[in-house]
């Protein structure tokens, strides 16, 4: 204990506990001043002397003696009302914003970058690295200096990555934020001066520029309007208009409302934001007061956001850690074990601990929590290039959870890009029928549609809501802002709208009192998501009066008029329409008193402007229509709609295929039907949840469509759907949806820029498929986190079981046996296992999010109980084995060297393959584990040339003089080769280039040869001629099996080798007739030449003059050229021809691609055998129609067969190649000529 427990006054550090059971610990400082802190109009901090404070994510707390609390520094928020900042508006004095600096500090979102030794010493105190420290010395004290070697060396590599990704995202981050400009003020004495934005204090005024500037604050705009991007923030693609606070006549007026940002989101100017253009009324100023500043402000939520992500509460990651904690008491256990084996064998003290230690790092395997990472890493990089971005990676597990998710209506399910269809006007009590040409008719519709928007433009191009835009261009009207000529507006500078059937000159217009149609917009009440509806104040050129224009959604608007104005046929016509899932806007205005003056209007209340309207003209009938169009609700099911009775505001009426009744209790009816699904209103929605708490619970259930929802009450929903158990995602534009996207599991917002403050996810991808592929990427990713999990669990208790079987015995796994199977086989596996992406199809049942659930517990303990009942078996097999020898235990010495090792190790090692294929499952979540080409390769290298492996590890341990792991684990060889002959074999090139060769390849290559049937026939192979040759052979045999090679299409395999080299050829070649040469006395160049006709391309056979003339004729026919020469120049022919024509030089035996080509016959003829042969024997030249058969019946895994190769009796010149004799020219008859050669090649020998 460092520290005791005090009261707060006393205090020198606070450990801090926050709503999600974090515990923080922070330094208290001291600060001392002698005068009060005033700053603002109204707000006195009455602390003097020194205060107490610290520091916690970046916010200031300052302790209250009076109350015995620390309370955060904030801005001005929350505390002044409108008529306040408006008194605000001239300014603060020099002195007050002196003391307000020191309070608030400096105008930063300032990110430290830190120094590399202390990334450095934070990366290191990490448990993981800890955990890896202990295991390495561990290693060190066996001396298991290579692999503890690699592991520091990955170790480190590790650490210096994180610390440059960290250090490299400070720097980004920093970048972002760390920036300043100068900016201007309004001081108390009406001057305007330039400061530095980082100097701004809450309380300031700023006087915005005309055009592009950007905020460093987050201000209340007092006066003028203001045209912003806020995409980096909410999401929002479009320009927002923000227009100033009203003006209240006194502080006892109905608006004169404490300011809230939230709340008064359209007044407020937000941090990072762009200032696009700014709009003033004759020499007024654009004036903002400042209100937040520093990390106090929306961009620095968004960076703390960032910096601080809030916890997730996953029930994968708490079982991960009881997982954890079961393994290390298998350690424990293993740990006794291992104690009680090495104290009985009579080990020393210190040896007896050590191995008892090392227990741990193999039962709890210290890449744990890496592996688990990596599918969420792989998968944040998917989503990356599909153009999704992640600021909390912890979120995408869980997305692979989702069982619910919410979308927001307009410009998410709907397009953002909306078609006009037409307006219904009003003809006395009727619409008239759909109008789709309206700017013809400059009545109070057009006029209506052409002024009641935010739109402005802005480098000549219209910009706004895709609504507002959509209204105002079917006007066929245009948009002019007249900047400073206000002679026609009473020095005002409006937004001009005005009819392009225009004829007349301005000029004349006004002498004649023939006024064009030109209509200033003086006004502007913004849309509001809470009262569902805008308007503006305008004025007609020439009018000595000004009218109101309203549109919103038909309910509102309807509600704020005249209710003599509103057609009978309103409800019927909404309903039909809205059923076609047609977006409805309703249409209002009024005329305002010829009396009433400008600067009077500007002092109305928003609900004086907004009542008494005269009816011109989306509701819940419209999101049923969108709701069964996306397939939310299917169409053979029922809608219940839930809405408010008109008379009567707490009534709810229930109406399902057109018949409505009131909530009694006999409506209970209405839920009979099974599969029905329930769609309500806001209001209806707050009512339900206030007064029917029965009822909001089937809602929550059976609830499908939630219309006309304020944010608030999406926000309360998402909440609410969490409280019972679901696990929510929502996807919106992020306007006016920030709290519900924040609030839910999985928050998806739509938006140009990479993150938004809006949600976790940000999505460029303007539509929601987005959802599908978050939702897809968080299902692969936590199967694959399951899967690395339980793969890593295995592996360590694989190793586990084996390592204490050889305890047993006083054994162990030597260091490259370590080193192997945890670098090259787990590492392998670990890393490359994440990369398998999802499915291309969505499952309806979401993955398992528990380890602890009994399927998952049952899979491992049953993988746990094979695992190691079979290395029990092949442990005690080992023992059984012919040429199995006891190595001499000697008390107190682990004895590495003896069979138990090596067949525990060989075992073991494909164990480990094994489990990786086990763990790597493809549908429904992921894809083939196959079209993983990484996991392909490592398994084809682990298994099917699994001698590569073998061989390698015995090199490296060679000196120690194992040779009975040579014995054991090279079983291809007929006689057993001595030592040193072993390590000439691995040391040749040879070894090497054989092993290039894989069964995939092979199969690949057979598929290809395939398309050439004229060229490659399937020959059978005869079974059952022992009896017809029995008598003619020195020694009785079972069977007798012959593969014809006459079918072939020039009588001999080499077809087949030949056609494999011509497959290889590049398209060049091919496209320009390159000629071909080789040398061959026989069948080879048969076949060469032959194909080389089907092929069309020159082609020259380098022949021997002893050569038979029938053989020269035959290749001759086939169109080839015959170069003759004495057999000792037959290479120095081919080279000439080489350098002197370009030609390209095919060998006739010693080459790979021709040696997997006659490989095919090999496979053919496995494939054909019934059982595995005892023997088989191959005519042999070169040896290249060897090497091809030897290596189909070792990829087959017939390990006991010989294969002999068969020479003529004069010349065998393959027999004296193996055993390094000289070569020794002899005559031979002409019968034999074509059958060998005078040396053989640097792959065949």
């Amino acid at each position: 204990m460092t520290h005791s427990r005090c009261k707060l006054s006393l205090a020198s550090k606070v450990l801090l506990l926050d709503s999600f059971n974090a515990s923080f610990v922070e330094p208290v400082r001291e600060y001392q001043h002698n005068q009060k802190v005033l700053f603002s109009s109204q707000s006195i901090i009455g602390i003097t002397g020194n205060y107490k404070y610290f520091f916690h994510k970046h916010l200031k707390y300052v302790f209250d003696e009076k109350n015995d609390k620390f309370f955060p520094v904030g801005g001005i928020e929350n505390q002044e009302t409108f008529m306040n900042l408006h008194e605000m508006s001239k300014g603060l004095s020099e002195d007050i914003r002196k003391q307000a600096l020191l309070w608030h500090g400096s105008n930063l979102i300032d990110i430290k970058i830190k120094s590399l030794p202390l990334l450095f010493a934070e990366e290191c105190t990490n448990p993981f690295y800890i955990f890896q420290v202990f295991s390495c010395i561990i290693w060190f004290l066996e001396s298991y200096f290579y692999f503890a070697g690699v592991i520091i060396f990955i170790t480190l590599t590790s650490i210096m990555i994180s610390i440059y990704e960290t250090r490299k995202q400070l720097i980004t981050l920093n970048k972002m934020v760390t920036t300043s400009t100068t900016v201007s003020i309004l001081q108390s004495d009406g001057r305007v001066t330039e400061i530095s934005s980082q100097n701004l204090v809450p309380g300031d005024v700023i006087v915005l520029p005309k055009f592009r500037s950007t905020l460093y604050c987050d201000a209340a705009l007092v006066s003028g309007t203001v045209i912003v991007n806020e995409s980096m923030l909410t999401g929002e693609s479009v320009p927002v208009t923000k227009i100033s606070i009203s003006r209240p006549n006194n502080f006892n007026a109905p608006n004169n409302e404490i300011f809230n940002t939230t709340k008064h989101s359209r007044n407020t100017l937000f941090c990072g934001t762009e200032v696009l253009q700014t709009r003033y009324y004759g020499d007024e100023k654009v004036l903002a007061v400042v209100i937040r500043t520093g990390f106090t402000t929306m961009k620095g939520e968004l960076i703390r956001s960032i910096l601080f992500p809030k916890p997730v509460d996953f029930k994968f990651f708490t079982d991960a850690l009881k997982f954890i904690g079961v393994l290390f008491v298998f350690a424990l256990i293993g740990c006794g074990y291992a104690f009680y084996a090495f104290y009985k064998n009579g080990f020393a003290t210190f040896l007896l601990v050590l191995k008892s230690l090392d227990i741990f790092t193999i039962a709890v395997p210290p890449a744990l929590p890496a592996a688990m990472s990596v599918g969420t890493v792989y998968a944040l990089q998917r989503l990356k290039k599909q153009g999704i971005f992640c600021i909390s990676p912890l979120r995408i597990n869980i997305s692979g959870r989702l069982d619910l998710f919410c979308f927001d209506k307009t410009g998410t399910l709907t397009e953002d890009g909306l078609d006009f269809c037409g307006v219904l006007r009003l003809n006395d009590e009727t619409f008239s029928e759909i109008e789709n040409d309206v700017g013809t008719n400059n009545d109070n519709v057009t006029i209506a549609m052409a002024t009641c928007h935010s739109l402005t433009t802005i480098n000549n191009e219209l910009c706004g809501d895709s609504l507002d835009i959509k209204m105002f261009q079917a006007t066929n009207w245009i948009l002019e802002e007249p900047g400073a000529e206000t002679e026609r507006y009473e020095n005002i500078v409006p937004l001009i709208a005005k009819s392009q059937n225009q004829s007349v000159l301005l000029s004349e217009a006004l002498e004649k009192q023939d006024f064009p149609l030109e209509v200033a917009i003086l006004k502007q009440y913004t849309f509001s998501s809470e009262l569902q509806r805008m308007s503006v104040v305008t004025r007609r050129l020439g009018s000595k009066h000004m009218n109101v224009y309203v549109k919103g959604s038909p309910e509102m608007v309807a509600s704020l008029c005249k209710q003599e104005t509103l057609p009978k046929t309103f409800d019927e016509c909404l309903t039909s329409i809205a059923k076609k899932g047609y977006r409805i806007i309703a249409l209002a205005y009024k005329e305002l008193p010829k009396k009433l003056h400008w600067h009077k209007v500007q002092h109305f209340e928003r609900s004086q402007i907004e009542c008494e309207l005269i009816f011109l003209g989306d509701n819940i009938l419209t999101a049923e229509s969108v709701a069964r169009e996306c397939g939310i609700v299917p169409s053979s099911h029922k809608v219940i709609s839930i809405t408010l009775s008109n008379d009567d505001s707490r009534k709810l009426i229930f109406s399902a295929g057109g018949l409505s009744e009131e909530l009694k209790q006999e409506n209970e009816n209405l839920f009979l039907h099974r599969q029905y699904h329930l769609a309500v209103t806001g209001k209806a929605f707050s009512v339900i949840k206030e007064y029917h708490p029965s009822l909001y619970s089937r809602l929550l259930i059976c609830g499908t469509i939630f219309a006309r929802m304020l944010p608030d009450q999406k926000t309360s929903l998402v909440e609410d759907f969490q409280n019972i158990g679901y696990i929510v995602g929502m996807c919106g534009d992020g306007a006016n949806d920030c709290g519900a996207l924040k609030r839910a599991h999985t928050g998806i917002s739509l938006s140009e820029a990479e993150a938004s403050v809006a949600s976790p996810f940000t999505s460029k991808v303007q539509n929601i498929s987005c959802v599908l592929q978050v939702i897809k990427e968080g299902r692969c990713a936590l199967v694959t986190s399951f899967n690395l999990f339980k793969f890593m669990a295995l592996y360590s208790m694989i190793q586990y079981s084996s390592v204490l079987l050889l305890y047993s015995i006083s054994s162990n796994l030597g260091d490259f046996q370590f080193l192997y199977i945890d670098l090259f086989i787990i590492t392998s596996f670990a890393v490359t296992m994440g990369r398998t992406g999802p499915t291309d199809f969505l499952s309806p049942k979401p993955p398992l999010d528990r380890l602890m659930h009994p399927n998952v517990l049952f899979s491992i303990v049953m993988q746990i109980i094979t695992q190691t009942g079979f290395q029990v078996l092949f442990f005690f097999y080992a023992k059984t084995l012919p040429n199995y020898s006891f190595e001499h235990q000697t008390r107190g010495v682990l004895v590495i060297e003896n069979f138990e090792n090596t067949i525990l190790f060989t075992a073991t090692s494909f164990q480990y393959v094994l489990i990786a294929l086990v763990f790597s499952p493809g549908f429904p979540y992921r894809k083939p584990f196959y079209r993983n080409l990484l996991v392909s390769y490592i398994i084809d290298f682990l298994i099917v040339d699994s001698n590569c492996m073998r061989t390698f590890l015995n090199f490296l341990d060679r000196k120690k003089g194992e040779k009975k792991i040579y014995q054991q684990l090279i079983p291809h060889f007929t006689t057993e080769p001595t030592l040193n002959e072993f390590d000439e074999f691995c040391n040749s090139g040879n070894f090497i280039m054989m092993n290039s060769i894989t069964l995939g390849s092979l199969q690949l290559l057979r598929e290809k040869m395939k398309k050439h049937p004229n060229l490659c026939f399937v020959t059978p192979t005869l079974l059952g001629l022992e009896q017809q040759v029995q008598n003619e052979l020195p020694v009785k045999i079972k069977s007798l099996s012959i593969k014809l090679e006459s079918m072939q299409c020039t009588g001999s395999f080499k077809a087949r080798g030949v056609l494999s080299q011509f497959l290889e050829l590049s398209s060049e070649d091919c496209k320009n007739k390159r000629i071909l040469v080789t040398m061959s006395a026989g069948n080879y160049g048969k076949a060469f030449a032959y194909i080389s006709g089907e092929e069309n391309m020159p082609a020259v056979v380098c022949m021997p003059e002893s050569a038979p003339e029938d053989r020269r004729e035959t290749i001759k026919s086939f169109g080839a050229k015959v170069l003759l020469c004495s057999r000792s120049e037959l290479m120095d022919t081919v080279n000439n021809h080489v350098k002197n024509h370009n030609s390209l030089f095919l060998h006739s035996f010693d080459d790979i691609q021709l040696i997997k080509g006659h490989a095919s016959a090999g496979l053919e003829l496995v494939e054909q055998l019934p059982k595995e042969p005892d023997i088989i024997v191959v005519c042999c030249g070169g040896g290249g129609f060897l090497a091809g058969v030897s290596l189909a019946v070792r990829f087959y895994g017939w390990t006991s067969t010989k294969i002999y190769g068969v020479e003529p009796d004069a010349v065998f010149m393959k027999t004296k190649s193996w055993i390094g004799k000289d070569i020794l020219e002899q005559t031979l008859t002409k019968t034999t000529v074509g059958e060998y050669w005078m040396q053989t090649g640097e792959r065949t020998s």
